[in-house]
């Protein structure tokens, strides 16, 4: 029988012969998983303890409206669920941030995919986590519940979400068109150029990007 080909040996020195699992080895991995353990178990360590002081807020945390009511710091659970976010949104975005072999334009669109699956797994987005829901709820005997899964049953029949009711833009009452045309078209965007409406004008025009989603 013919010799087997010589294979690497990927035995760390000390392990008495465990195997290499690729990527627990790289020690900025082992210290993004040290720091997540260590913040999940100071978690748990505030809400059983309530004495232990919270992580400081950065001043971005700080002014996120989504948590501006003061229960998601002052009940206990809920302030559990805003801090358990947090740790999980900084790991997200930290693990993105550490991906190697991707350029700066491919990471910006990692980064844009993970906030937007982030921000949609806020606490606030789910009615049974939002206190402000919840009070809603109770003061509509239930009713609110039911007018938010009747415009879900809506959309998803359309096959299209809304954010206005059908029909509340109408052309010439509150929607208002003004004449151009377009002056330069690419695969990407058209650049319209609209007639001015006033005898007088800007020297330099008034370039408008709105959102490309």
């Amino acid at each position: 029988m013919a010799d087997r080909p010589d294979t690497p040996d990927t035995t760390p020195p000390g392990t008495s012969g465990w195997p290499v699992v690729p990527g627990l080895t790289d020690p900025a991995t082992l210290e993004r998983a040290r720091r997540w353990w260590m913040e999940g178990l100071s978690l748990w360590g505030r809400a059983l303890d309530p004495t232990v002081p919270p992580r400081e807020e950065t001043s971005a945390e700080a002014k996120d409206k989504r948590f501006a009511d003061p229960r998601w710091r002052e009940d206990p659970g809920f302030d559990l669920m805003r801090r358990s976010y947090r740790w999980w949104e900084d790991a997200m975005m930290r693990g993105v941030d550490a991906v190697p072999g991707i350029d700066d334009a491919q990471r910006e669109r990692m980064r844009f995919t993970a906030r937007g699956i982030v921000e949609a797994m806020s606490p606030t987005n789910f009615p049974l986590t939002n206190p402000q829901a919840i009070d809603r709820a109770v003061e509509t005997g239930g009713g609110s519940l039911a007018k938010g899964f009747g415009h879900l049953m809506n959309d998803l029949g359309r096959g299209q979400l809304s954010h206005v009711a059908d029909g509340a833009f109408e052309l010439g009452r509150n929607l208002a068109t003004t004449p151009g045309q377009v002056i330069h078209r690419t695969p990407l965007y058209e650049l319209i150029q609209y007639s001015p409406t006033t005898p007088d004008v800007l020297a330099a025009p008034l370039v408008i990007f709105p959102p490309w989603i």
